[in-house]
């Protein structure tokens, strides 16, 4: 059923990515629930379980099949990408205003950015919340839609999942808020600390910093007005990290630039490090730029 065509509909691929990241969930609760995670460590701080593997082949291989092996895409795990007799959902967006300029663009200016298994440090220590599936789809070079899915609502194994999804133009699937309230609450990471990012944390004069893991995890907290910065002006992340994060952020009128205030590129070309760290914001974001600015190197 490959569509092998040179034009694509990003709203069909937003709709199978969906599609796929909830079903990737469901692999990630099964391998969870087996208690055989098949932990391998690629370096410091950067486990891979059977769950990332199994997630991505099921998710690229459902892009594949809808859309064709002539798809850019890239993901965060070096896997084959085997046929799957899961039959991909084209039309769970058809009831949405999918915006005209995104109905019928050249296949070969968008790129598919996927991280199966976000916070997989997470999903070894048992901090099931953080762990996410996020799929961003890119055109021109700019994050224009993504999903992500939390396979654990609570830290149980149980739930069904959160799904968070947007296109600009479109908007989002959940109601967003950004934070009101007069403390300063920040997120940062958990695991990647360095002294660089305690005094930059410090310039911003944040009343309290929340340490979590998993980037996408991290912008579900400001979705959700719970923090009102996820603040990382380090590298770290990669491009699978925050193109689909980025997308929904953006479509929820927020801010996600570099720690410069420059925008992120996402091609199949360009470097999958983001060298120059994250600031990711519902409001307020020029002003912590202008406090960490002082402390970051010249460009």
């Amino acid at each position: 059923m490959s569509n092998n065509s040179d034009k694509v509909n990003l709203g069909s691929i937003l709709s199978v990515a969906i599609d796929a990241s909830q079903k990737a969930g469901t692999v990630i609760r099964q391998v969870w629930k087996s208690g055989k995670l098949g932990v391998e460590w690629k370096g410091v701080n950067d486990p891979m379980t059977e769950a990332d593997v199994q997630a991505q082949k099921l998710i690229f291989g459902l892009l594949y099949k809808a859309f064709g092996k002539d798809l850019p895409m890239v993901g965060e795990e070096d896997t084959d990408v085997p046929e799957t007799e899961e039959i991909p959902n084209l039309n769970l967006l058809d009831q949405l205003k999918i915006p005209e300029e995104y109905k019928n663009v050249d296949k070969k200016e968008v790129c598919v950015f996927v991280d199966p298994l976000d916070a997989t440090r997470e999903f070894v220590d048992g901090n099931l919340p953080a762990v996410m599936t996020l799929i961003g789809i890119s055109y021109r070079g700019e994050a224009i839609a993504g999903v992500m899915f939390q396979p654990f609502v609570g830290n149980d194994d149980d739930s069904n999942g959160t799904t968070i999804y947007g296109m600009l133009g479109m908007g989002t699937n959940v109601p967003v808020k950004a934070r009101d309230e007069k403390d300063f609450v920040i997120a940062t990471t958990r695991s990647h600390a360095t002294e660089f990012l305690e005094k930059a944390t410090q310039a911003v004069k944040a009343d309290r910093v929340v340490k979590v893991g998993g980037a996408g995890y991290k912008c579900l907290l400001v979705l959700r007005g719970e923090i009102d910065a996820y603040f990382f002006p380090i590298p770290g992340t990669k491009k699978w990290d925050t193109c689909g994060p980025e997308a929904i952020i953006k479509s929820a009128g927020g801010s996600f630039t570099d720690a410069h205030g420059r925008s992120i590129r996402y091609t199949i070309d360009t470097p999958k490090p983001n060298t120059d760290g994250l600031i990711v914001t519902l409001k307020g974001h020029d002003d912590i730029l202008a406090k960490i600015s002082s402390v970051l190197p010249k460009l």
